[in-house]
């Protein structure tokens, strides 16, 4: 649902709770019918309107590999620093939010009240790994290729 508060106040299960004054009534309308008149038009269709940050994770790879085709920079080993870096800064921006007034996680795996946390942390880190990987090889193929396809324009910068 979408709520106008941006999670400032703490929301149980109640049903009165969520269809109270925080609550963008025309914007949920809105969804309401999107979601109806997709499924009679296709009424095997999956819709999601709450989950909508697996499309902007997917979103966030395509624009990734858009960048790195258009930019003429190099890969450095050293940028695996900015990588730690980001995300170490992003856990701990969510730890301090969370100690400070929000009560919501906007991954239930941060959340460490759970016994798994550090577990899911750990995953999580390793998980990064491989996709950093890829990242580097994605980098190396175009510099490999555009050398080969353009040997006197594609000059790499040191």
């Amino acid at each position: 649902m979408m709520y106008t508060h941006n999670e400032f106040a703490t929301f149980t299960s109640d049903m009165e709770e969520y269809c109270n004054h925080y609550v963008d009534r025309e914007a949920l309308l809105y969804i309401m019918l999107a979601n109806e008149i997709l499924h009679e038009i296709h009424p095997n269709i999956v819709t999601i309107a709450e989950d909508i940050i697996g499309c902007i994770h997917s979103l966030n790879v395509i624009f990734l590999i858009i960048e790195t085709a258009l930019n003429r920079l190099p890969f450095t080993w050293f940028g695996i620093i900015y990588f730690v870096l980001w995300s170490g800064a992003y856990v701990v921006f969510q730890w301090v939010l969370h100690a400070s007034y929000f009560t919501w996680w906007p991954y239930p795996f941060l959340d460490l009240s759970t016994p798994l946390a550090p577990l899911w942390y750990l995953g999580l880190a390793l998980v990064h790994i491989p996709c950093y990987g890829l990242y580097v090889l994605l980098t190396k193929a175009k510099h490999v290729s555009l050398s080969r396809m353009f040997p006197k324009a594609f000059v790499r910068s040191i």
